[in-house]
C-alpha cells in the first residue's frame, strides 16, 4: 500500500530533514509497508519476539500518518481535498485494478485460479467491498477503504467544527477522538457477537479505521510538541512501551486481528485499540531514533526511498511474489535442483511461498524483492504522487 499523506511537511526539528519531508514519518511509513509484506510472507522477524504482531497495528500506521498530516485548510476546501484524493488514490488504483483484472482473467483461462475474472462489478464495486477480487493486488483493498475513511472523516470534521463553533478546537479534536474510539469499540463488540457480517463488514472496517486517523491528529496536536526530541528519551519511551506490551501479551493471547474482515478479536473490544496505539508509538520512536542519524545513513536512505513508494509496494508486492513463484514453477519442470514445488498451491494460493533456499532465507529474499521491485520508477507510471498510500 505511496501510501501515506498529502505532503510530508516541515517539522521544526532538524532531524526531520528538508523543508518538504518529515524523515521520521517517512521511515515509519516504510516500516509499515515492510510489516505488511512480511505479514503476507508469514515472516515474523520484525514482531519483537512476538510482542508486536504485525496484524495488531500495521495498517493503522498509514491511517495514523494520514491524520498526522491532516491540515485545517482541507476542511475549508473539501472539494479540493476530495479531488486530490481521487487523483492520488482512486485513479491509479482503478488503472492497476484493470491491469490485474485482465491478468487474473488470462490466468484463469490457463487453470491458475488465483483471482476472479474481469467484470464491471469486480472493476468498480468489489474494490469498495473487500478489495480481494483479483487477488494479485489484494493488499490494495486498503486504498479504497482509506479513501472512504478520509472522505467521510473530513465531512464529519467539517460538521463537528461548525456545530461546536463556540468550543475550543482542541476540545473538539478530543471529542472526535473519544467518539471514534467509542464507535470502534462498539463495532468490535458487535463483531465479537457475530453481528458484523456480509455487507456490514464494509461499514464496520470504516468504523474501526476512523480511530487511526484521529489518533494521528491527537498525537500531532497534544503529544509531539511536548516531547523532548532526544535519543535518551526515545530509549526510555521504548523501554516503557516494551514493558506495557509485555503485560498485554502476558495477559492477552492472540493480539492480531483482521481490519478488512473485522474479525479475530480474541481479547474483547478494547485491547485492539490499545495495541494499535502501543504498536504505532513503539515503531514511531524507533523511526525517530533512526531519523536522528540523518538522510545520509544508508539504512535511512533505503527506508526513505521505500517510504516514497508505499502505494506501489502495497499495490504490487503480491504480483512480485507470483512472478517469483512462476519462475520457480518453470524451472521445476526443467531442473532437478528445483524440488518440492507445489504446483497445486501455486495455481490456487496467491501467497504460496516456495522455499528454494531454506525457509528463512527464501522468505527474506522474497521480502527484499517484493519491497524493492515495486519501487522501480516504472510502477509510478500512474501514481506520480510521492507522499505514499495516503495520497
Amino acid at each position: 500500500m505511496n501510501i501515506i499523506c498529502d505532503v510530508f511537511k516541515l517539522n521544526t526539528n532538524r532531524h526531520h530533514g528538508t523543508k518538504d519531508e518529515n524523515i521520521t514519518m517517512r521511515i515509519l511509513g516504510a516500516l509499515g509497508i515492510i510489516f505488511v509484506v512480511a505479514g503476507h510472507l508469514d515472516l515474523q522477524i520484525f514482531n519483537v519476539f512476538g510482542l508486536f504482531p504485525y496484524y495488531s497495528f500495521h495498517v493503522y500506521i498509514f491511517l495514523f500518518i494520514s491524520g498526522y498530516f491532516l491540515k485545517e485548510k482541507d476542511e475549508k476546501d473539501i472539494t479540493g481535498f476530495v479531488t486530490r484524493k481521487i487523483q492520488n488514490l482512486l485513479v491509479p488504483y482503478f488503472i492497476w485494478n484493470l491491469f490485474y483484472g485482465i491478468m487474473s482473467t488470462a490466468l484463469n483461462s490457463q487453470g491458475i485460479t488465483v483471482g476472479q475474472t474481469i467484470s464491471p462489478y469486480n472493476l468498480f464495486i468489489a474494490p469498495f467491498l473487500g478489495g480481494h477480487q483479483f487477488m494479485l493486488n489484494f493488499p490494495a483493498w486498503f486504498i479504497p477503504a482509506l479513501f472512504l475513511t478520509e472522505i467521510i472523516n473530513i465531512f464529519v470534521r467539517k460538521i463537528a467544527f461548525a456545530v461546536l463553533c463556540r468550543v475550543k478546537k482542541e476540545y473538539v479534536e478530543v471529542l472526535l477522538f473519544a467518539g471514534y474510539t467509542i464507535l470502534g469499540i462498539l463495532t468490535v463488540w458487535l463483531a465479537i457477537g457475530g453481528h458484523v457480517w456480509g455487507h456490514y463488514k464494509d461499514i464496520g472496517r470504516i468504523f474501526i479505521m476512523f480511530f487511526g486517523i484521529q489518533f494521528g491528529r491527537i498525537y500531532k496536536l497534544f503529544v509531539e510538541g511536548r516531547l523532548k526530541e532526544t535519543a535518551l528519551l526515545d530509549v526510555v519511551y521504548i523501554a516503557i512501551l516494551l514493558g506495557i506490551q509485555f503485560l498485554i501479551t502476558h495477559f492477552c493471547g492472540g493480539l492480531a486481528f483482521s481490519t478488512v474482515w473485522v474479525t479475530g478479536f480474541a481479547n474483547g473490544p478494547v485491547i485492539p485499540f490499545i495495541t494499535v496505539m502501543t504498536g504505532i508509538l513503539f515503531w514511531l520512536r524507533i523511526s525517530h531514533l533512526l531519523s536522528l542519524l540523518g538522510k545520509a545513513f544508508p539504512v535511512n536512505r533505503m527506508l526513505i526511498y521505500i517510504g516514497r513508494n508505499t502505494f506501489n509496494v502495497m499495490m504490487h508486492h503480491i504480483f512480485v511474489l507470483f512472478i517469483i513463484n512462476s519462475i520457480c514453477f518453470m524451472l521445476s519442470n526443467r531442473l532437478d535442483m528445483i524440488k518440492g514445488f507445489d504446483t497445486l498451491a501455486y495455481s490456487t494460493d496467491v501467497v504460496y511461498v516456495y522455499c528454494y533456499a531454506g525457509q528463512l532465507l527464501s522468505r527474506l529474499v522474497d521480502l527484499l524483492l517484493m519491497v524493492l521491485i515495486p519501487c522501480i520508477p516504472i510502477y509510478s507510471l500512474f501514481h506520480r504522487n510521492k507522499e505514499g498510500v495516503n495520497g
